[in-house]
Parts: C-alpha cells; structure tokens; sequence
C-alpha cells in the first residue's frame, strides 16, 4: 500500500517540473514584432500595367454588370474578382 504513493509523488513533481520549466521558457523567448516591410515601401508599377489593369476591369464592368474588383495592394494585382448579383459568366459557361 505505501508503494503507490511515492510513484504519484514523483509524476505529480514531474508534472510541475515540466509545467515551471514550460513557463520559464516561455517568458524568455523573445517576441518578433507582426509588420510586413514590403507594406511600407511605396507601391512602384508601370504605367503601362496600371492602364492594362484598368481598362480590363473597365471591360469586366460593361459586361457584367454589378462586377467588383479589388485590387491587392501589396502586389497590384486582382485580389477579388465577384458579381454581386450571379455569375461572372453568362449561361452554361459563356460570355
């Protein structure tokens, strides 16, 4: 009867052992800040690009008519494509 109890001693100890050193740790591990760099640079694109980017979703718009686009500001590029209102295509997949 007297063998059970120091068996659950020592896992209790092991158990907080493990907790402290847990914690411990946890309180010396340094935190990275949350920033992306790329976001504080200006964006840089091409002229050229920027009009192709518009006129395309100018074109989306004319034919579809509740069209949105977002733009991804970190890379220029389309970040969401949605209608509002249905589908981006016509009936059975065509324009």
């Amino acid at each position: 009867m007297k063998k059970p109890i120091p068996t659950m001693v020592f896992r209790l100890l092991g158990i907080l052992a493990c907790f402290l050193y847990q914690t411990a740790w946890a309180q010396t591990k340094s935190v990275l800040p949350d920033y992306d760099k790329r976001l504080a640079a200006p964006m840089v694109q091409d002229l050229s690009v920027v009009m192709e980017r518009e006129a395309a979703a100018s074109l989306l718009r004319a034919r579809v008519t509740n069209a949105v686009v977002n733009i991804d500001r970190l890379h220029g590029s389309p970040r969401m494509v949605i209608n509002r209102r249905g589908f981006l295509t016509g009936p059975a997949g065509h324009d």
